[in-house]
């Protein structure tokens, strides 16, 4: 399974709690619960993907034996905000996305403090 989900780094929190404010960016957050009654998108905490893999990796690990986490990379900066994330118009034109994705390249070695999105392998291993 691949996910590709809000990164809990200084940038993104910052960003998320402003841009999707309704939804939040809660890393304090004591369950990984949906709380009742919520809509599709209300509560939905930005920060949920930090809380289940990284803050509570124990937990999980515990209560999903078989779901393996291959990889956890944080990416994405430019991109996402120049392409309009998931909300709003590109910013950039096409023409302009080879200089986006070469400006990220030199970036990489930042991505823990800047990178908006990480991206999440699990495998599932067949008991034996």
């Amino acid at each position: 399974m691949i996910l590709i989900e809000p990164y809990y780094g200084p940038v993104a929190k910052q960003l998320y709690k402003r841009v999707h404010a309704i939804e939040g960016f809660d890393e304090h957050e004591k369950t990984w619960e949906v709380p009742a009654g919520a809509g599709p998108e209300y509560k939905a905490n930005q920060a949920r993907s930090f809380l289940v893999f990284t803050r509570d990796r124990a937990t999980y690990n515990r209560e999903f034996p078989n779901l393996r986490i291959m990889m956890d990379r944080p990416h994405t900066l430019l991109w996402y905000l120049l392409s309009g994330g998931v909300n709003f118009r590109q910013l950039v034109p096409d023409v302009a996305i080879p200089a986006v994705r070469f400006t990220e390249r030199v970036l990489e070695p930042a991505n823990p403090l800047l990178a908006l999105l990480h991206t999440i392998v699990l495998r599932r291993e067949l008991e034996h």
